[in-house]
């Protein structure tokens, strides 16, 4: 008998990191394991989906729009979703529904306990400043079966919330054996244009570092609502020929591979796929050390540097090191693209594989038993 995994999403149509990781985990445990997987967004689906999952992965929609404008709206969106996963999920026969994030995590609450064993996954770290959602935690996610995080800090501020608790890092999307090429002059940073990821805060100590090395340029992929502003600020202080913001891409990996330093600046992060995939390409990473996952990333000294968040001369240093040394860029080349084998897909797949065993084959009150190794 074959086993079945719910995943229930809050909008598939992004072109962000949770999405990212569904679709790959979806695929992985189809492929692997033989688990019959379905991919639920609350939001519409569009026609072409940013990460197309495997043709024998099921997608479906509930059709509710989780973006509509003003406040009723948003309201009986809300209440529409918890109707509509309360009888469209409770009627289905799977085995484990897992809710991709916060928001989808809180509806499982209301999926008939009957139905399937319910884990919460959460995607962003917990030390980000919100009272509303820390509170739907609270009363939401202790009635959950589980919970599983991205970090071990989060593991940790997570003890009241649910005594099934386990770490499980995101695998790196995709292998490649071609190496970055560690002869460029170029810095990467990827990601969506918007406050998270102080985009701004890089630009300005690359304005700084550029006079020191003038033969380096910096390339930003992606795209948001700060893209204007952005460009504005680049073209006031005079980098217009060294920064060049380019739209996000199905080829990603040219940029990695065409890069020989990736920076990262975020103020705040849940596991930062873009770390996982410069170590795959062999780049070495200088990062703020924001709440959460650089820190379980990157090897410090090793395989790259982490930053005091907000410190500025700190990164600007520690960029300047890797920008004029060779030697040591190849050589945290080779240990960023060792560490990267640690979160490949088939040992993150093994931990999950265990995981969702363990609930499905214990059907009175089941407890984690993990990590796996």
């Amino acid at each position: 008998m074959t086993n079945k995994i719910t995943f229930l999403i809050a909008d598939l149509n992004l072109r962000g990191g949770g999405e990212r990781v569904t679709v790959n985990l979806a695929n992985a445990l189809h492929t692997h394991f033989g688990f019959e997987t379905t991919i639920i967004s609350i939001q519409p689906l569009e026609n072409e989906l940013p990460y197309p999952p495997h043709p024998t992965v099921s997608v479906e929609s509930l059709d509710i729009d989780l973006h509509k404008k003003g406040i009723f709206n948003k309201f009986f969106s809300k209440i529409r979703s918890i109707i509509q996963v309360r009888t469209s999920i409770g009627d289905e026969s799977t085995d484990v529904i897992l809710g991709i994030g916060t928001y989808p995590s809180i509806l499982l609450r209301f999926v008939r306990r009957s139905c399937s064993v319910r884990i919460a996954c959460e995607h962003i770290s917990l030390t980000v400043p919100s009272w509303y959602w820390s509170l739907l935690r609270r009363l939401s996610y202790p009635g959950l079966d589980g919970v599983v995080f991205l970090t071990e800090r989060d593991l940790d501020r997570g003890k009241v919330l649910n005594r099934n608790r386990v770490v499980i890092p995101n695998a790196r999307p995709f292998s490649t054996d071609t190496m970055a090429d560690m002869e460029s002059h170029q810095i990467l940073s990827i990601g969506r244009l918007d406050p998270q990821k102080g985009f701004d805060k890089l630009i300005t100590v690359f304005s700084h570092i550029v006079k020191e090395c003038p033969e380096w340029s910096l390339s930003i992929v992606g795209e948001g609502g700060l893209r204007d502003k952005l460009q504005s600020q680049i073209s006031k202080l005079g980098l217009e020929h060294s920064v060049t913001i380019h739209p996000p891409t199905s080829e990603i990996i040219n940029h990695y591979l065409s890069s020989s330093i990736y920076a990262m600046t975020s103020h705040f992060e849940g596991f930062p796929m873009v770390l996982l995939e410069a170590q795959t390409c062999g780049i070495p990473t200088v990062s703020y050390n924001c709440p959460t996952g650089p820190e379980e990333i990157i090897l410090d000294g090793r395989t790259g540097y982490l930053v005091s968040p907000g410190n500025e001369s700190e990164l600007a240093r520690k960029l300047i090191k890797l920008m004029r040394d060779p030697t040591l860029r190849k050589q945290m080349s080779r240990e960023s693209r060792k560490r990267s084998e640690h979160f490949s897909e088939e040992r993150i797949c093994k931990i999950w594989n265990k995981l969702l065993n363990q609930y499905i084959s214990l059907t009175n009150d089941p407890v984690f038993d993990l990590p796996v190794e």
